[in-house]
């Protein structure tokens, strides 16, 4: 059987935490496998789970009334997926909506963690928040750089 603590250790979203906080967020994670077409995220729904995703592709679709979905990004083997969790909305309940779906392509491995009990543990320590906060905003800013190529055509 897999070791939880090892095997998150080993992905790259966690590769520059400690092994302390590593052990910190076994708690909160579990291993899961998602078929083909399941849906892991619906669009406005709200972002209560944190997704490391180990294999396997994910799309990012955005609902468009009266037609198919459009894929605007694929995930795969090394991202991250659902980072709002992170974000306390108004007190009434945790984290944000989705903006958009997210469907594995394939199947998919991931880790789950739960958001609620990571924000738990940012709060409770500090040193592991800002370790956490520093990789979901690199994160956040290289998905944002794809995107910006994407949306400029640059290699089409």
């Amino acid at each position: 059987m897999e070791n939880l603590e090892r095997s998150l250790a080993e992905h790259p979203f966690l590769k520059d935490l400690s092994s302390e906080h590593v052990k910190l967020l076994v708690g909160c994670a579990k291993n899961v496998r998602y078929a083909a077409g399941e849906i892991l995220l619906r669009e406005g729904e709200d972002e209560s789970q944190f997704f490391l995703i180990r294999q396997g592709t994910i799309a990012m679709e955005a609902y468009r009334p009266g037609k198919t979905p459009v894929c605007v990004e694929t995930l795969g083997a090394g991202d991250v997926l659902g980072v709002s969790w992170v974000l306390e909305d108004d007190g009434v309940r945790a984290g944000m909506a989705s903006t958009l779906d997210a469907r594995a392509r394939e199947s998919v491995l991931a880790f789950v963690l739960d958001g609620e009990c990571l924000r738990k543990k940012m709060s409770a320590d500090d040193k592991l928040g800002h370790a956490l906060s520093r990789q979901l905003l690199s994160s956040v800013y290289q998905r944002l750089a794809r995107l910006r190529l994407q949306s400029l055509d640059v290699y089409g």
